[in-house]
C-alpha cells in the first residue's frame, strides 16, 4: 500500500473491494483527495507569544503537520523580528519591546508545535498524530 494513501486514508487497489463492471459509456470521476484545513493557536513559551499552526485532515481524523511559525510581542501581539545588526535579539517593530535568547528561541519552536498538537489533540476525540509527525513531546490522545 502506498504509504501517502495509508496516511490520509485512501483505499489502496488490495483493500478496496471489487466493483461491478461498468457499462462502457460510463466514466468514472477521480477521488479527490481529502481536504487539509489549517488552524492557529495561542501559546507562551519564554515570554513570547506563539501562533502555532496544525494542518489537520478531518476525513482521516490525522494532526498531519505542525509549524511554530514566528514569535510575536507579548504587549501588543505583532510578529518579532530581528533587531537590526543583530542576531541575538527579537524586536517588535511596533512598541519596540525587545527579547534576547534568539538562538534558543529556534531551539524551542520544536516544543511550541508540538505543544500546538497537544492542545489540539486534547480539544478534538478521535483525532490521531499521523506517522510521522514528531511526537517526542505529544501525548497520546
Amino acid at each position: 500500500m502506498n504509504v501517502f494513501a495509508r496516511i490520509l486514508g485512501l483505499p489502496s487497489a488490495r483493500t478496496a473491494p471489487a466493483a461491478a463492471p461498468k457499462p462502457a459509456a460510463a466514466t468514472v470521476a477521480p477521488q479527490a483527495p481529502h481536504e487539509m484545513r489549517e488552524e492557529e493557536g495561542r501559546v507562551q513559551f519564554r515570554g513570547l507569544l506563539w501562533r502555532p499552526v496544525v494542518t489537520v485532515d478531518d476525513a482521516a481524523l490525522l494532526v498531519v503537520a505542525a509549524r511554530a511559525g514566528l514569535p510575536h510581542c507579548a504587549h501588543c501581539e505583532k510578529p518579532l523580528s530581528l533587531a537590526a545588526g543583530s542576531q541575538e535579539r527579537w524586536v517588535c517593530p511596533n512598541c519596540g519591546e525587545a527579547h534576547s535568547g534568539v538562538e534558543t528561541d529556534f531551539f524551542a519552536a520544536e516544543s511550541v508545535a508540538a505543544a500546538r498538537v497537544r492542545e489540539f489533540l486534547s480539544g478534538h476525540p478521535g483525532f490521531q498524530p499521523a506517522p510521522g509527525l514528531p511526537t517526542a513531546h505529544v501525548a497520546p490522545a
